[in-house]
């Protein structure tokens, strides 16, 4: 199946993250369309392209972001959670850096603005839609694991908004009591 092109500033397709377009996403063309995938939110060809292909989720280039990323910097919770539900690491950070589309993540409006080492799991916690974060939790995210020059999901809580951070704090509490 042929994925449809259009100008870059038209919807979907002018998604961009970490300084890349969505056709420029990888040099992998597998992983550009896993990528389209979740940023369209089409969790079924999400599930059939991370089947046929094992890793393809976790996908890591020079200078990319993880699929999930995508996701987020699409706004896309759908194809979110169909990346985790086929296996992607929320704690897994790529090389790639520089400015994207997406709610919050740095700007306080809308874009994003992603460091190198970045994980999905630390886009989340800084992310102005909570969901992005609740999933992330849900599937394995660490937050108090550093990235990115040593910080954490966690530090993101002092410049979002209030819903993520006591998502955030209600899971470092339950992480507290455990290790104890």
């Amino acid at each position: 199946m042929s994925m449809p092109h259009a100008p870059a500033e038209a919807g979907l397709w002018g998604t961009t993250c970490a300084r890349r377009s969505l056709d420029e996403a990888y040099r992998n063309p597998q992983a550009v369309a896993l990528a389209k995938a979740a940023v369209r939110g089409d969790a079924e060809t999400v599930a059939r392209l991370a089947a046929t292909t094992p890793g393809l989720v976790n996908t890591l280039e020079d200078g990319a972001v993880p699929p999930l990323l995508w996701a987020i910097c699409a706004d896309n919770v759908e194809g979110f959670e169909a990346l985790l539900k086929a296996g992607a690491d929320p704690n897994l950070g790529g090389s790639g850096h520089g400015p994207g589309d997406g709610k919050g993540h740095g700007r306080k409006e809308n874009g994003t603005i992603i460091r190198e080492g970045w994980s999905a799991m630390l886009l989340a916690a800084g992310s102005g839609n909570p969901a992005f974060l609740r999933l992330a939790l849900r599937y394995g995210g660490d937050v108090t694991r550093p990235r990115a020059n040593e910080l954490r999901p966690i530090s993101l809580c002092y410049w979002q908004p209030i819903v993520a951070c006591s998502i955030t704090w209600r899971r470092w509490s339950w992480l507290e009591r455990i290790s104890m």
